[in-house]
């Protein structure tokens, strides 16, 4: 583990953090000590609080990364709006990918990601410090999908009458269920099919049928 000086910082604060959604994922907020992150880096507990100086402090650095990581990955996957020519075949190309990692153990769609989101609501739930804080990390990966949805509408790819806010909160709604329904073992393709309709009927689409 690198010393705490500014070249090796931000690998450092890295690994801390990729430690740390594990054992979140793992254990859930409350029963996650800073020990046992530590050890997972493989670092003393009084290193790892010369980078953060409590739980609390982790889940905020973890939620601060959902909305960068979520424009990383629609940039990546999806291209620039201006490259999007269907809507719901974009949303399809997105879930697919997703689901590629979807037992991968670690990143964006990941069993271990999907579990990660849960604990860490749940734990906002009853606190509401960490309320706050995933719900302003929550609302700005709301305003990136918003704006995305907005740029789509505004060149005539989505009916006029759609409200790009409410087509944004009603995705962001609907994906970690389905997700869940995979992890208690429902067919991916019957979830995929799922995704695919539910997107097309609120676009104003006639679903695919088969």
């Amino acid at each position: 583990m690198p010393k705490v000086v500014p070249e090796y910082k931000e690998q450092a604060t890295k690994k801390i953090l990729e430690a740390a959604r594990s054992v979140f994922a793992e254990k859930g907020y409350h029963d996650a000590r800073m020990e046992d992150i530590a050890e997972m880096v493989g670092v003393s507990k009084r290193t790892l609080y010369l980078y953060f100086t409590n739980k609390e402090e982790l889940f905020a650095a973890i939620c601060a990364e959902a909305p960068r990581t979520m424009q990383g990955v629609m940039d990546s996957t999806l291209g620039k709006p201006q490259d999007i020519q269907d809507f719901p075949s974009m949303m399809e190309g997105l879930f697919d990918k997703l689901l590629e990692n979807q037992f991968a153990g670690s990143g964006p769609g990941s069993i271990n990601e999907i579990r990660l989101n849960y604990e860490m609501i749940l734990a906002a739930s009853r606190n509401p410090s960490l309320k706050k804080i995933i719900r302003e990390s929550s609302e700005k990966e709301m305003e990136i999908l918003t704006a995305f949805i907005q740029n789509l509408r505004e060149r005539g790819l989505l009916r006029s009458s759609l409200k790009p806010s409410i087509l944004a909160r009603a995705i962001f709604a609907i994906y970690p269920g389905l997700i869940g329904d995979i992890m208690v073992g429902v067919d991916k393709s019957e979830v995929r099919k799922t995704w695919v309709d539910t997107i097309r009927t609120l676009v104003g689409e006639a679903p695919i049928k088969k």
